[in-house]
Protein backbone atom coordinates (compact mmCIF):
# COMPACT_ATOMS: atom_id res chain seq x y z
CA UNK A 1 0.00 0.00 0.00
CA UNK A 2 2.82 2.30 0.81
CA UNK A 3 4.07 1.63 -2.63
CA UNK A 4 1.13 3.12 -3.73
CA UNK A 5 0.56 5.33 -2.45
CA UNK A 6 4.31 7.05 -3.37
CA UNK A 7 3.34 5.97 -6.93
CA UNK A 8 0.24 8.31 -6.68
CA UNK A 9 2.06 11.32 -5.36
CA UNK A 10 4.82 10.95 -8.20
CA UNK A 11 1.98 11.39 -10.39
CA UNK A 12 0.12 14.09 -9.16
CA UNK A 13 3.74 15.98 -8.63
CA UNK A 14 4.29 15.36 -12.78
CA UNK A 15 1.35 16.80 -13.40
CA UNK A 16 1.78 19.41 -11.57
CA UNK A 17 4.99 20.38 -13.73
CA UNK A 18 3.09 19.87 -16.99
CA UNK A 19 0.86 22.11 -16.28
CA UNK A 20 3.08 24.91 -15.36
CA UNK A 21 2.71 28.20 -16.84
CA UNK A 22 3.20 28.67 -20.51
CA UNK A 23 6.70 30.03 -22.15
CA UNK A 24 6.34 33.92 -22.08
CA UNK A 25 7.04 35.00 -25.98
CA UNK A 26 9.61 37.90 -26.37
CA UNK A 27 8.93 40.84 -27.24
CA UNK A 28 9.54 42.36 -30.52
CA UNK A 29 12.34 44.69 -30.65
CA UNK A 30 11.08 48.55 -30.76
CA UNK A 31 11.23 50.06 -33.89
CA UNK A 32 13.93 53.01 -32.46
CA UNK A 33 16.08 50.40 -31.43
CA UNK A 34 15.92 49.06 -34.94
CA UNK A 35 16.37 51.64 -36.78
CA UNK A 36 19.23 52.68 -34.43
CA UNK A 37 21.15 49.38 -35.35
CA UNK A 38 20.91 49.91 -38.94
CA UNK A 39 22.07 53.47 -38.42
CA UNK A 40 25.23 52.26 -36.69
CA UNK A 41 25.37 49.68 -39.29
CA UNK A 42 25.25 51.99 -42.32
CA UNK A 43 27.57 54.49 -40.71
CA UNK A 44 30.51 51.49 -40.05
CA UNK A 45 29.99 50.42 -43.44
CA UNK A 46 30.56 54.06 -45.08
CA UNK A 47 33.42 54.94 -42.68
CA UNK A 48 34.94 51.02 -43.77
CA UNK A 49 34.64 52.26 -47.29
CA UNK A 50 36.32 56.14 -46.24
CA UNK A 51 39.44 54.35 -44.56
CA UNK A 52 39.65 52.06 -47.47
CA UNK A 53 40.05 54.96 -50.18
CA UNK A 54 42.18 56.33 -47.73
CA UNK A 55 44.64 53.75 -47.85
CA UNK A 56 44.44 53.36 -51.14
CA UNK A 57 44.89 56.41 -51.98
CA UNK A 58 47.88 56.67 -49.40
CA UNK A 59 48.92 53.14 -50.93
CA UNK A 60 49.00 54.85 -54.54
CA UNK A 61 50.43 58.75 -53.25
CA UNK A 62 48.21 60.40 -55.08
CA UNK A 63 47.96 62.85 -52.42
CA UNK A 64 51.62 62.93 -51.71
CA UNK A 65 53.30 66.51 -52.00
CA UNK A 66 55.97 67.15 -54.58
CA UNK A 67 58.66 64.61 -53.65
CA UNK A 68 61.48 66.16 -55.91
CA UNK A 69 64.53 68.05 -53.47
CA UNK A 70 63.92 68.23 -49.77
CA UNK A 71 60.84 65.81 -49.54
CA UNK A 72 62.46 63.12 -51.25
CA UNK A 73 65.79 63.65 -49.66
CA UNK A 74 63.97 62.86 -46.13
CA UNK A 75 62.80 59.72 -47.18
CA UNK A 76 66.26 58.52 -48.96
CA UNK A 77 67.44 59.88 -46.09
CA UNK A 78 65.71 56.92 -43.79
CA UNK A 79 66.05 54.62 -46.65
CA UNK A 80 70.58 55.25 -46.31
CA UNK A 81 70.59 54.88 -43.45
CA UNK A 82 68.66 51.03 -43.00
CA UNK A 83 70.80 50.21 -45.89
CA UNK A 84 73.79 51.10 -44.43
CA UNK A 85 73.58 49.53 -41.01
CA UNK A 86 72.50 46.47 -42.57
CA UNK A 87 76.67 46.38 -42.07
CA UNK A 88 78.32 49.09 -41.09
CA UNK A 89 77.83 51.48 -37.54
CA UNK A 90 77.84 54.86 -37.69
CA UNK A 91 80.46 56.29 -35.76
CA UNK A 92 79.66 60.30 -35.39
CA UNK A 93 75.53 61.08 -35.77
CA UNK A 94 74.52 64.32 -36.42
CA UNK A 95 70.74 65.60 -35.50
CA UNK A 96 68.64 68.73 -36.28
CA UNK A 97 67.19 70.34 -39.17
CA UNK A 98 67.47 71.86 -42.78
CA UNK A 99 70.45 73.68 -41.08
CA UNK A 100 72.71 71.25 -40.34
CA UNK A 101 71.81 68.76 -43.54
CA UNK A 102 73.00 72.14 -45.42
CA UNK A 103 76.20 72.96 -43.07
CA UNK A 104 77.47 69.51 -42.52
CA UNK A 105 78.97 67.54 -45.34
CA UNK A 106 79.48 63.73 -44.19
CA UNK A 107 81.63 62.64 -46.40
CA UNK A 108 84.57 65.13 -45.81
CA UNK A 109 83.80 64.27 -42.06
CA UNK A 110 84.39 60.98 -42.32
CA UNK A 111 87.23 61.32 -44.85
CA UNK A 112 89.18 63.78 -42.47
CA UNK A 113 87.87 61.93 -39.19
CA UNK A 114 88.21 58.45 -40.45
CA UNK A 115 84.84 57.65 -39.02
CA UNK A 116 81.14 56.90 -40.79
CA UNK A 117 79.73 60.12 -40.20
CA UNK A 118 75.84 60.32 -41.18
CA UNK A 119 73.35 63.63 -40.74
CA UNK A 120 69.98 62.62 -39.59
CA UNK A 121 68.48 66.11 -40.16
CA UNK A 122 65.12 66.83 -41.25
CA UNK A 123 63.80 69.94 -42.82
CA UNK A 124 61.72 71.92 -40.66
CA UNK A 125 61.62 69.35 -37.59
CA UNK A 126 62.31 71.04 -34.12
CA UNK A 127 63.70 69.43 -31.42
CA UNK A 128 61.38 66.76 -30.42
CA UNK A 129 62.21 64.97 -33.88
CA UNK A 130 65.57 64.93 -33.05
CA UNK A 131 64.84 63.04 -29.88
CA UNK A 132 62.76 60.69 -31.51
CA UNK A 133 65.11 60.14 -34.56
CA UNK A 134 67.99 59.36 -31.93
CA UNK A 135 65.78 56.65 -30.70
CA UNK A 136 64.64 54.92 -33.59
CA UNK A 137 68.76 55.54 -34.95
CA UNK A 138 69.60 53.45 -31.57
CA UNK A 139 68.05 50.28 -32.37
CA UNK A 140 70.05 50.26 -35.42
CA UNK A 141 73.40 51.15 -34.41
CA UNK A 142 75.17 53.01 -31.05
CA UNK A 143 77.38 56.24 -32.61
CA UNK A 144 80.19 57.24 -30.57
CA UNK A 145 79.65 60.50 -31.08
CA UNK A 146 76.24 62.28 -31.47
CA UNK A 147 76.22 66.37 -32.48
CA UNK A 148 72.85 67.83 -32.06
CA UNK A 149 72.14 71.35 -33.77
CA UNK A 150 70.66 73.83 -31.96
CA UNK A 151 68.53 75.63 -34.40
CA UNK A 152 65.35 73.08 -34.13
CA UNK A 153 65.00 75.10 -30.68
CA UNK A 154 64.46 78.24 -32.56
CA UNK A 155 60.87 79.38 -33.92
CA UNK A 156 59.56 82.41 -35.57
CA UNK A 157 57.11 84.12 -33.08
CA UNK A 158 54.10 84.27 -35.77
CA UNK A 159 54.73 80.10 -36.07
CA UNK A 160 51.35 78.69 -35.28
CA UNK A 161 51.42 75.47 -32.86
CA UNK A 162 49.41 73.47 -36.56
CA UNK A 163 52.55 75.11 -38.72
CA UNK A 164 54.56 73.04 -36.22
CA UNK A 165 52.87 69.94 -36.09
CA UNK A 166 52.86 69.92 -40.08
CA UNK A 167 56.62 70.33 -40.01
CA UNK A 168 57.16 67.60 -37.57
CA UNK A 169 54.77 65.09 -40.09
CA UNK A 170 57.10 65.55 -42.96
CA UNK A 171 60.28 63.56 -40.40
CA UNK A 172 57.48 61.28 -38.71
CA UNK A 173 56.41 59.88 -42.28
CA UNK A 174 59.52 58.92 -43.64
CA UNK A 175 60.50 57.57 -40.04
CA UNK A 176 60.06 53.37 -39.57
CA UNK A 177 59.83 52.07 -36.78
CA UNK A 178 55.92 51.22 -35.80
CA UNK A 179 56.27 51.07 -32.59
CA UNK A 180 58.26 54.38 -31.55
CA UNK A 181 56.17 56.14 -33.99
CA UNK A 182 53.13 55.08 -32.32
CA UNK A 183 55.02 55.51 -28.95
CA UNK A 184 56.10 59.12 -29.67
CA UNK A 185 52.42 60.45 -30.91
CA UNK A 186 51.47 61.78 -27.82
CA UNK A 187 54.17 63.84 -27.40
CA UNK A 188 54.29 65.33 -31.54
CA UNK A 189 50.67 65.86 -32.33
CA UNK A 190 47.31 66.65 -30.56
CA UNK A 191 44.85 63.75 -30.78
CA UNK A 192 43.00 65.44 -33.98
CA UNK A 193 46.36 64.90 -35.94
CA UNK A 194 47.33 61.65 -35.52
CA UNK A 195 45.07 60.55 -38.62
CA UNK A 196 46.77 63.14 -40.68
CA UNK A 197 50.10 62.47 -39.20
CA UNK A 198 50.24 59.23 -40.45
CA UNK A 199 47.99 59.55 -44.26
CA UNK A 200 49.50 61.70 -46.51
CA UNK A 201 45.42 61.75 -47.77
CA UNK A 202 43.87 63.58 -44.79
CA UNK A 203 47.41 65.56 -44.40
CA UNK A 204 46.89 66.82 -48.64
CA UNK A 205 43.70 66.83 -48.83
CA UNK A 206 43.24 70.32 -49.96
CA UNK A 207 44.95 69.41 -53.08
CA UNK A 208 41.37 68.52 -54.22
CA UNK A 209 40.60 71.87 -54.16
CA UNK A 210 43.88 73.85 -54.55
CA UNK A 211 46.12 71.49 -56.00
CA UNK A 212 44.59 68.90 -58.65
CA UNK A 213 47.55 69.26 -60.80
CA UNK A 214 49.80 67.63 -58.35
CA UNK A 215 47.14 64.96 -58.05
CA UNK A 216 47.06 64.52 -61.57
CA UNK A 217 51.30 64.55 -61.45
CA UNK A 218 51.25 61.84 -58.98
CA UNK A 219 48.80 59.40 -61.06
CA UNK A 220 50.32 59.45 -64.11
CA UNK A 221 53.92 59.02 -62.03
CA UNK A 222 52.62 56.09 -60.90
CA UNK A 223 51.71 54.64 -63.89
CA UNK A 224 55.00 55.86 -65.89
CA UNK A 225 57.66 55.90 -63.02
CA UNK A 226 60.63 56.33 -64.93
CA UNK A 227 59.21 59.79 -65.62
CA UNK A 228 60.29 61.21 -62.40
CA UNK A 229 62.59 63.47 -62.02
CA UNK A 230 65.35 62.12 -59.93
CA UNK A 231 67.06 63.91 -57.41
CA UNK A 232 71.00 64.61 -57.25
CA UNK A 233 71.29 62.40 -54.54
CA UNK A 234 69.77 59.46 -56.00
CA UNK A 235 72.61 58.73 -58.58
CA UNK A 236 74.81 58.58 -55.53
CA UNK A 237 75.89 55.21 -54.97
CA UNK A 238 76.39 56.35 -51.19
CA UNK A 239 73.95 59.01 -49.59
CA UNK A 240 75.22 60.18 -45.58
CA UNK A 241 72.21 62.51 -45.17
CA UNK A 242 73.64 65.97 -46.70
CA UNK A 243 71.29 68.80 -48.65
CA UNK A 244 72.99 71.25 -50.48
CA UNK A 245 70.62 73.06 -52.10
CA UNK A 246 72.63 76.69 -52.66
CA UNK A 247 75.81 77.67 -54.42
CA UNK A 248 75.73 80.74 -54.20
CA UNK A 249 76.02 83.56 -51.49
CA UNK A 250 74.63 86.78 -50.77
CA UNK A 251 74.46 89.35 -53.70
CA UNK A 252 75.83 92.75 -54.01
CA UNK A 253 72.08 94.28 -53.74
CA UNK A 254 70.87 92.22 -50.38
CA UNK A 255 74.16 93.34 -48.73
CA UNK A 256 72.98 96.40 -49.38
CA UNK A 257 69.61 95.58 -47.94
CA UNK A 258 71.13 95.16 -44.33
CA UNK A 259 72.76 98.36 -44.39
CA UNK A 260 69.82 99.64 -45.02
CA UNK A 261 67.38 97.90 -42.56
CA UNK A 262 69.72 96.27 -40.16
CA UNK A 263 69.81 92.57 -39.07
CA UNK A 264 66.36 90.25 -40.03
CA UNK A 265 66.60 88.74 -36.29
CA UNK A 266 66.58 90.88 -33.51
CA UNK A 267 67.46 88.73 -30.07
CA UNK A 268 65.43 90.39 -27.43
CA UNK A 269 62.49 89.84 -25.25
CA UNK A 270 60.45 92.94 -26.61
CA UNK A 271 61.77 92.83 -30.94
CA UNK A 272 58.52 92.36 -33.31
CA UNK A 273 61.25 90.58 -35.43
CA UNK A 274 61.90 88.23 -32.53
CA UNK A 275 62.78 84.86 -32.62
CA UNK A 276 61.63 82.62 -29.72
CA UNK A 277 63.68 79.77 -27.98
CA UNK A 278 60.98 76.82 -28.17
CA UNK A 279 59.61 76.18 -24.84
CA UNK A 280 60.21 72.11 -24.94
CA UNK A 281 63.73 72.89 -25.46
CA UNK A 282 64.78 72.20 -22.10
CA UNK A 283 63.37 68.64 -21.52
CA UNK A 284 64.53 67.39 -24.50
CA UNK A 285 67.75 68.64 -24.10
CA UNK A 286 67.59 66.39 -20.85
CA UNK A 287 65.96 63.27 -22.21
CA UNK A 288 68.75 63.39 -24.80
CA UNK A 289 71.62 63.97 -22.70
CA UNK A 290 70.40 61.01 -20.82
CA UNK A 291 69.86 58.93 -23.91
CA UNK A 292 73.34 60.08 -25.16
CA UNK A 293 74.54 58.94 -21.37
CA UNK A 294 72.61 55.29 -20.73
CA UNK A 295 74.11 54.41 -24.46
CA UNK A 296 78.12 55.86 -23.14
CA UNK A 297 77.95 58.28 -26.02
CA UNK A 298 79.49 61.41 -26.09
CA UNK A 299 77.32 64.51 -26.77
CA UNK A 300 77.91 67.74 -28.28
CA UNK A 301 75.63 70.71 -29.18
CA UNK A 302 76.42 72.73 -31.71
CA UNK A 303 75.36 76.00 -33.49
CA UNK A 304 75.68 76.67 -37.05
CA UNK A 305 76.34 80.47 -38.39
CA UNK A 306 74.05 82.47 -40.40
CA UNK A 307 75.27 85.81 -41.57
CA UNK A 308 76.61 87.99 -38.64
CA UNK A 309 74.15 90.99 -40.06
CA UNK A 310 71.21 88.87 -39.93
CA UNK A 311 71.32 88.50 -36.58
CA UNK A 312 71.29 91.26 -34.22
CA UNK A 313 72.41 90.84 -30.37
CA UNK A 314 72.88 87.05 -30.85
CA UNK A 315 74.17 86.79 -27.03
CA UNK A 316 70.97 87.27 -25.74
CA UNK A 317 70.39 84.07 -27.33
CA UNK A 318 73.24 82.66 -26.21
CA UNK A 319 73.20 83.22 -22.74
CA UNK A 320 69.29 81.75 -22.73
CA UNK A 321 70.37 78.73 -24.46
CA UNK A 322 73.40 78.76 -22.41
CA UNK A 323 71.19 78.36 -19.27
CA UNK A 324 69.72 74.83 -20.74
CA UNK A 325 73.01 73.43 -22.03
CA UNK A 326 75.39 74.28 -18.87
CA UNK A 327 73.47 72.32 -16.56
CA UNK A 328 73.76 69.09 -18.98
CA UNK A 329 77.33 69.37 -18.33
CA UNK A 330 78.14 68.75 -21.98
CA UNK A 331 79.88 71.07 -24.84
CA UNK A 332 78.75 73.23 -26.91
CA UNK A 333 80.29 74.57 -30.07
CA UNK A 334 78.77 77.70 -30.74
CA UNK A 335 80.04 79.31 -34.09
CA UNK A 336 77.86 82.43 -34.44
CA UNK A 337 79.61 83.49 -31.34
CA UNK A 338 83.13 82.66 -32.29
CA UNK A 339 81.96 84.63 -35.55
CA UNK A 340 84.43 84.29 -37.54
CA UNK A 341 83.81 86.45 -40.52
CA UNK A 342 87.01 86.04 -42.09
CA UNK A 343 86.52 82.40 -42.67
CA UNK A 344 82.60 82.90 -43.31
CA UNK A 345 82.34 85.54 -46.18
CA UNK A 346 79.55 86.26 -47.33
CA UNK A 347 79.77 83.86 -50.47
CA UNK A 348 79.03 81.08 -47.49
CA UNK A 349 75.30 82.60 -46.81
CA UNK A 350 72.30 81.66 -49.14
CA UNK A 351 71.10 84.76 -50.65
CA UNK A 352 68.21 85.49 -48.48
CA UNK A 353 67.09 88.10 -45.97
CA UNK A 354 63.96 85.62 -44.85
CA UNK A 355 64.13 84.55 -41.32
CA UNK A 356 65.69 80.98 -42.06
CA UNK A 357 69.19 81.88 -44.07
CA UNK A 358 70.74 78.79 -44.59
CA UNK A 359 75.28 78.04 -45.43
CA UNK A 360 76.15 77.43 -48.78
CA UNK A 361 78.02 74.12 -50.24
CA UNK A 362 81.35 76.37 -49.75
CA UNK A 363 79.83 77.65 -46.15
CA UNK A 364 79.31 73.60 -45.41
CA UNK A 365 82.90 73.07 -46.20
CA UNK A 366 84.02 75.31 -43.95
CA UNK A 367 81.91 74.59 -41.28
CA UNK A 368 82.76 70.60 -41.57
CA UNK A 369 86.52 71.38 -41.06
CA UNK A 370 85.70 73.40 -38.61
CA UNK A 371 83.69 70.91 -36.42
CA UNK A 372 86.11 68.11 -37.15
CA UNK A 373 88.98 70.10 -35.85
CA UNK A 374 86.52 70.53 -32.59
CA UNK A 375 85.83 67.17 -32.31
CA UNK A 376 90.10 66.48 -32.66
CA UNK A 377 91.08 68.97 -30.28
CA UNK A 378 88.24 69.80 -27.85
CA UNK A 379 86.72 66.10 -27.20
CA UNK A 380 87.76 62.88 -25.64
CA UNK A 381 85.98 60.41 -28.41
CA UNK A 382 87.82 57.32 -29.21
CA UNK A 383 86.47 56.49 -32.93
CA UNK A 384 87.77 52.92 -34.84
CA UNK A 385 90.91 53.61 -36.57
CA UNK A 386 88.90 53.69 -39.69
CA UNK A 387 92.20 54.94 -42.00
CA UNK A 388 93.35 51.53 -42.10
CA UNK A 389 90.46 49.87 -42.69
CA UNK A 390 90.17 47.83 -46.44
CA UNK A 391 86.35 47.98 -45.80
CA UNK A 392 86.30 51.92 -44.94
CA UNK A 393 88.12 52.50 -47.77
CA UNK A 394 86.64 50.20 -50.33
CA UNK A 395 83.08 52.53 -49.05
CA UNK A 396 84.56 56.32 -49.35
CA UNK A 397 87.06 55.60 -52.30
CA UNK A 398 86.87 58.26 -54.46
CA UNK A 399 83.86 59.84 -52.55
CA UNK A 400 83.24 63.48 -52.28
CA UNK A 401 86.18 65.16 -49.99
CA UNK A 402 88.26 61.47 -50.04
CA UNK A 403 91.17 62.92 -51.91
CA UNK A 404 91.00 65.89 -49.60
CA UNK A 405 92.09 63.51 -47.00
CA UNK A 406 93.60 60.20 -48.28
CA UNK A 407 95.73 58.82 -50.96
CA UNK A 408 94.89 57.16 -54.62
CA UNK A 409 95.66 53.75 -55.00
CA UNK A 410 99.03 53.04 -56.69
CA UNK A 411 96.65 51.35 -59.58
CA UNK A 412 93.95 54.01 -59.54
CA UNK A 413 93.78 54.45 -63.43
CA UNK A 414 92.48 58.12 -63.11
CA UNK A 415 94.83 59.61 -60.50
CA UNK A 416 98.40 59.13 -60.59
CA UNK A 417 100.48 58.99 -57.60
CA UNK A 418 104.17 61.26 -58.37
CA UNK A 419 105.83 60.90 -54.64
CA UNK A 420 104.76 60.37 -50.95
CA UNK A 421 106.85 61.41 -47.50
CA UNK A 422 109.25 63.12 -49.44
CA UNK A 423 111.03 66.59 -47.76
CA UNK A 424 112.47 69.14 -49.60
CA UNK A 425 114.01 72.63 -48.83
CA UNK A 426 111.82 72.02 -45.40
CA UNK A 427 108.40 71.21 -46.86
CA UNK A 428 107.44 67.92 -45.63
CA UNK A 429 105.39 66.47 -48.61
CA UNK A 430 102.79 63.72 -47.29
CA UNK A 431 101.64 62.77 -50.96
CA UNK A 432 101.67 64.85 -54.24
CA UNK A 433 99.26 63.11 -57.11
CA UNK A 434 97.31 64.39 -59.84
CA UNK A 435 94.00 63.70 -61.36
CA UNK A 436 93.61 63.34 -65.08
CA UNK A 437 90.31 64.69 -66.85
CA UNK A 438 89.34 64.78 -70.53
CA UNK A 439 90.02 69.30 -70.58
CA UNK A 440 93.15 69.66 -67.87
CA UNK A 441 94.81 68.00 -64.89
CA UNK A 442 94.95 68.61 -61.65
CA UNK A 443 97.18 68.26 -58.91
CA UNK A 444 96.81 67.91 -55.24
CA UNK A 445 100.08 68.54 -52.65
CA UNK A 446 99.45 67.41 -49.02
CA UNK A 447 101.88 69.24 -46.58
CA UNK A 448 102.40 68.25 -42.93
CA UNK A 449 100.60 70.62 -40.76
CA UNK A 450 103.13 73.18 -39.03
CA UNK A 451 103.74 76.39 -38.58
CA UNK A 452 105.26 77.18 -42.08
CA UNK A 453 102.24 75.68 -43.88
CA UNK A 454 100.25 77.67 -41.56
CA UNK A 455 101.14 81.41 -42.47
CA UNK A 456 102.29 80.32 -46.20
CA UNK A 457 98.76 80.91 -48.71
CA UNK A 458 101.18 78.91 -51.91
CA UNK A 459 103.38 76.82 -52.88
CA UNK A 460 106.75 76.52 -55.85
CA UNK A 461 106.69 73.12 -57.62
CA UNK A 462 109.51 72.19 -59.93
CA UNK A 463 108.59 69.07 -61.91
CA UNK A 464 109.97 66.12 -64.08
CA UNK A 465 108.12 64.96 -66.87
CA UNK A 466 107.19 64.55 -70.36
CA UNK A 467 105.39 66.63 -73.10
CA UNK A 468 104.54 65.92 -76.81
CA UNK A 469 107.60 62.91 -76.83
CA UNK A 470 110.24 65.18 -75.05
CA UNK A 471 111.63 65.03 -71.33
CA UNK A 472 111.80 68.82 -69.12
CA UNK A 473 112.75 69.28 -66.09
CA UNK A 474 112.15 71.77 -63.19
CA UNK A 475 108.64 72.77 -64.75
CA UNK A 476 107.61 75.33 -62.43
CA UNK A 477 103.71 75.09 -60.94
CA UNK A 478 102.54 77.50 -59.01
CA UNK A 479 100.03 75.44 -55.88
CA UNK A 480 97.27 77.49 -53.71
CA UNK A 481 96.27 76.66 -50.64
CA UNK A 482 92.37 75.61 -51.04
CA UNK A 483 90.10 77.60 -49.02
CA UNK A 484 87.70 75.94 -46.68
CA UNK A 485 89.10 72.72 -46.52
CA UNK A 486 91.20 71.95 -43.80
CA UNK A 487 92.22 68.23 -43.19
CA UNK A 488 92.88 67.03 -39.57
CA UNK A 489 96.31 66.01 -40.52
CA UNK A 490 98.01 67.93 -43.62
CA UNK A 491 97.14 70.88 -45.61
CA UNK A 492 96.16 70.61 -49.42
CA UNK A 493 96.91 72.54 -51.55
CA UNK A 494 96.21 72.26 -55.76
CA UNK A 495 97.27 73.99 -59.01
CA UNK A 496 95.60 73.00 -62.25
CA UNK A 497 97.65 72.12 -65.24
CA UNK A 498 97.45 71.66 -69.11
CA UNK A 499 96.79 67.89 -69.80
CA UNK A 500 99.92 67.43 -72.35
CA UNK A 501 102.45 67.25 -69.81
CA UNK A 502 102.72 64.23 -68.09
CA UNK A 503 105.02 64.88 -64.44
CA UNK A 504 106.88 61.41 -63.04
CA UNK A 505 108.94 63.47 -60.27
CA UNK A 506 109.39 65.97 -57.94
CA UNK A 507 112.62 67.78 -58.06
CA UNK A 508 112.08 70.60 -56.00
CA UNK A 509 109.66 72.56 -53.76
CA UNK A 510 109.80 75.78 -51.94
CA UNK A 511 107.28 77.84 -50.19
CA UNK A 512 105.86 81.29 -52.30
CA UNK A 513 107.02 84.09 -50.76
CA UNK A 514 104.33 86.69 -52.50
Amino acid sequence: MAKKKNNNNRVQQTNVNETAAPAVEKAPAPAWLKSKSMLLLKLFFILAVVLFCIHYTDEKKYFDPDMEGAPQATYKRWDSFYELTREDSIDILVLGNSHANHSINPKNLSATTGTISFVMAQNGADIADAYFSLEEVLTKTTPKLCVVETFPCIAEKKKTKRENAISRMKGFSARRNFYLKMKSMPDLYEYDDYLAAWSPTVRNHEFLFRDTAQINRNILLKKKPNMRKKAAFDTIPLYLGRMARFQTGLSDSLLRVYKEKGARIVCSDTSSTNAVIQPETEYYFRKIAELCKQHDITLLFLTVPMYHKHIENYQFWHDEMAKIIDPLQVKWYDLQLENDTAAYTPACFENTYDFNQHITYHGSMITTYKLAHYIHDSLNVTFPDRLKDAHWNQLFYAQEGYFFNCLPKEQDPVRRLITKDQELNGVKVKALFYEVTPQFRNMSVMVEKGKASDSRKGLRLFLRGRARGRVYENVPLHALKVNGIDPLYHDLYMVPFVKDFEPDSLMSIVWDEK
